[in-house]
């Protein structure tokens, strides 16, 4: 027997190897091998079994005893992936397998029986093997024998120890493991008769009533020196502390019974006959913001687990699947669990094997989640279908989810909903031409109209004499809201202080090190900072270039936006939400929370607050800015502008009180502004389309872009022509539109400068074959320095 095994590697081929007769019971396809690869023994899959081959094989070394990792839908999606967007399979299952990644352990043993015959060593052999010889134990492993000797490069003295016979080297899987924290816990227990306190262990018995069960470390948050107290209350029988399992816990909701109005229960309806006949099936929810598609959802799951088949629930956001959870688990209990890069690799691993082993039927997670190991899928959700966040950029596989979604339910003969109030163009024309059934709801539940939204021209602003960054308006609207107790979130997409800083007298600027950008100003730390490469360092006191001590900080982002509320309407008024202040576990899952829970007024933060999310009491969205996205040089700039602004205004008015939403602007009269302003997505798609139409964009081709970039401009320069040269002189006719070779617009990020060549077609698998007919090796007579990469759709053209 011979198997094809592929590995994590961006080697877009197979290996054959051959099945030792003892190996050949465990092995199909899907199941992991450890096979030589190189000088190393290395994990890899199974991707077919052979029966004969022509060329010279090794045989595998170990088999996983497991069952294989991949089904077969997942075998075959992974391979879809690959060939689609352009990586290896290898490639493509390692990222099917998150925090799944494994080193073969190497387990190192002396031969029963010495050789008697004189052998050289080198004197680091010797040591080694002296060592080996000394040990009590007959077997070690090589991870212990590199802790032992931390400067010697151990796998490789085995290997040659091995090669002269005076070692025997055997080797596992060590599939990384998980042990599931186990926290103490503290229960109340309900007494006949009251016990006296004091004041401080009362404090301690309030806070119980209301947050029991909870771990002891969550109480110790609240009240530090808080040891004593709970022995006492323990010793009193107030309490039972006890060791158990701590494994994604969250607070189940109350379950409020939600009638449907009749545009839901027509929506639902559709789904359901669908459902029903187990096929795959293709839907796009367009509904307004509020207009209640996450209780559609829900009630699909129903349908899908009623007939013992599973869900997959997809998200944009990590701080989003958070609602989410807490949405589904108010119906599901605890028959739902999260899948998302916010875990640890440990915390994924588990969870990756608990789906896998049939406990959750339903998973929520973001991008990577739609490769979860769920068995018998019926349905997969794709929330806020139209977020760019779907798209993997960096590494490979550059996929898009929510493309995969549809590739998935195909293979699984599943239902597939893609939802959005603003669905990408090209999901809606998708729809409109009868690839998807379109499914609509107009309004919001119980007729609560849409928040009503006011443009601000901050020209008029300036001749007023406003020069500040809150127009007069938007501070008016928000001490009135703050009056009256409701909630604010304010939205600007740019981070930092300000966008720069620059000398007054002669005019210098910080640039990034490694990126033609200017750095970002950063008062916290007084730091400035590139948001490319992450590249930072101190603020200058004086001008390096003329040592004068006047400095200009143009432009605003959200720490001076901060600053400015707190000024207006205090000091504990605002928090922000960025990916500056996200960066510590679980902060924006709090941070959201809290804000839900009433702790504070305004919200302030980046793209993260445009987000689903549902917050009853927020009567007034304000945006900052709604330019940044719009000057972006991109052709989804329009559509992207148009998106950010109607999903941030849907914030606004979910609860009894209608909402409002201002919108500052030096482009009063754009057209995506003026249409967000009027939450009309039909009369933007018209006009979008048309354009995307005239320019042979999406949806109207396919793009693939290829990305030369190297440390030396000359040879990226050279390399780029002369890809584009060998893309124009061996293509059919008719194939792809060649635009370029051109700088991007971001020429050089991280010390590398990028060229880019762009290519429009309608036959991406055609294409993607010419492609890689050049791209092999020695066609382009490239030097290794230079990297091209292949994105196929990206979601930006920067």
């Amino acid at each position: 027997m011979y198997v094809e095994v592929v590995f994590a590697l961006p080697v877009r081929q197979g290996f054959t190897y051959s099945v030792p007769r003892h190996l050949e019971s465990g092995v199909r396809p899907g199941v992991q091998v450890l096979a030589p690869l190189g000088k190393k023994v290395t994990a890899g899959i199974v991707t077919r079994l052979l029966a004969k081959t022509e060329i010279e094989t090794k045989p595998i070394v170990q088999v996983n005893p497991s069952d294989p990792l991949l089904s077969t839908q997942l075998l075959e999606l992974t391979r879809w992936t690959a060939n689609y967007y352009f990586c290896s399979w290898g490639e493509a299952i390692q990222a099917a397998l998150p925090g799944m990644k494994t080193k073969p352990q190497i387990w190192v043993e002396l031969p029963a029986k010495e050789s008697s015959g004189k052998i050289n060593l080198t004197s680091d052999q010797e040591k080694l093997l002296t060592y080996l010889k000394s040990r009590p134990k007959t077997r070690l492993s090589s991870a212990a024998l590199s802790r032992k000797f931390r400067n010697f490069p151990v796998g490789e003295i085995l290997r040659e120890l091995e090669n002269k016979g005076v070692v025997e080297l055997s080797y596992s899987s060590a599939t990384v493991g998980q042990k599931i924290r186990a926290e103490q816990m503290v229960q109340k227990i309900i007494l006949p008769q009251p016990v006296e306190l004091s004041q401080k262990e009362r404090e301690v018995w309030d806070f119980l009533q209301s947050e029991c069960p909870v771990s002891v470390r969550g109480i110790k948050r609240n009240f530090p020196q808080c040891g004593k107290i709970l022995k006492r209350l323990q010793k009193e029988g107030l309490i039972k502390i006890e060791e158990k399992e701590v494994w994604q816990t969250y607070l189940v909701p109350e379950r409020k019974e939600i009638e449907l109005n009749p545009e839901q229960k027509g929506v639902l309806e559709k789904i359901k006959a669908g459902l029903e006949k187990k096929t795959f099936a293709r839907h796009l929810l367009q509904g307004v913001t509020g207009s209640g598609k996450t209780e559609i959802y829900i009630r699909a799951c129903q349908t899908v687990l009623e007939q013992g088949r599973a869900a997959l629930v997809l998200v944009p956001e990590i701080s989003l699947a958070v609602q989410t959870i807490l949405s589904f688990r108010g119906v599901f209990q605890d028959k739902v669990i999260q899948l998302h890069s916010g875990l640890t690799d440990k915390e994924r691993a588990e969870a990756w094997r608990r789906i896998k082993a049939g406990k959750y039927p339903v998973v929520i997670g973001v991008r990577s989640a739609i490769f979860a190991p769920l068995e018998n899928v019926g349905l997969i959700i794709v929330d806020e279908e139209h977020d760019n966040s779907y798209k993997q950029s960096d590494p490979a596989p550059r996929y898009n989810a929510r493309d995969l979604a549809l590739v998935r339910g195909k293979l699984e003969k599943a239902t597939v909903i893609l939802g959005s109030a603003t669905p990408s163009l090209e999901s809606y024309y998708n729809a409109l031409n009868g690839k998807y059934t379109l499914l609509t709801l107009p309004e919001r539940v119980q007729k609560k109209p849409l928040p009503k939204v006011e443009i601000i021209d901050l020209k008029a602003e300036r001749k007023n004499g406003n020069y500040g960054f809150l127009s007069e308006r938007l501070k008016q609207e928000i001490k009135q809201e703050l009056l009256e107790k409701q909630q604010i979130i304010l939205f600007l997409n740019r981070r930092g202080f300000s966008t720069l800083i620059k000398c007054q007298e002669c005019g210098f600027v910080p640039i990034c090190r490694n990126c033609n950008v200017t750095l970002t100003y950063h008062r916290e730390g007084l730091w400035l900072k590139c948001h490319l490469c992450g590249y930072q360092k101190k603020a200058p006191s004086a001008c390096p270039a003329c040592n004068s001590l006047r400095f200009l900080y143009p432009g605003a982002g959200t720490q001076r936006i901060e600053d400015e509320i707190k000024k207006l309407a205090g000091e504990e008024s605002v928090r922000r939400l960025d990916s500056d202040v996200t960066g510590k576990r679980n902060y924006a899952r709090n941070l959201l929370l809290d804000f839900q829970a009433g702790k504070f007024p305004i919200l302030l933060g980046t793209q993260m607050v445009t987000k689903g999310y549902d917050f009853p009491e927020v009567t007034l969205v304000g945006v900052i800015s709604a330019d940044t996205s719009l000057e972006l040089p991109d052709f989804r700039a329009p559509e992207r502008t148009f998106q950010l602004l109607t999903q941030v205004a849907g914030r606004s008015g979910r609860g009894e009180k209608p909402g409002k939403v201002l919108v500052q602007t030096y482009h009063p009269l754009e057209y995506s502004i003026q249409l967000a302003s009027q939450q009309d997505y039909t009369g933007f798609y018209q006009q979008e389309i048309s354009t995307r139409r005239e320019l042979g964009y999406p949806p109207f081709c396919h793009i693939i872009m290829l990305l030369v970039s190297g440390v030396d401009l000359a040879k990226v320069q050279r390399g780029a022509k002369r890809l584009a040269d060998l893309l124009s002189d061996s293509q059919p006719k008719g194939l792809y539109t060649i635009l370029g070779p051109a700088p991007a617009p971001l020429e050089k990020v991280r010390r590398k400068y990028r060229y880019r060549v762009m290519l429009k077609t309608g036959q991406v698998f055609e294409t993607l074959r010419r492609v890689e007919e050049i791209l092999k090796p020695g066609k382009l007579e490239l030097k290794k320095e230079i990297r091209i990469t292949v994105d196929v759709n990206p979601a930006d053209l920067l």
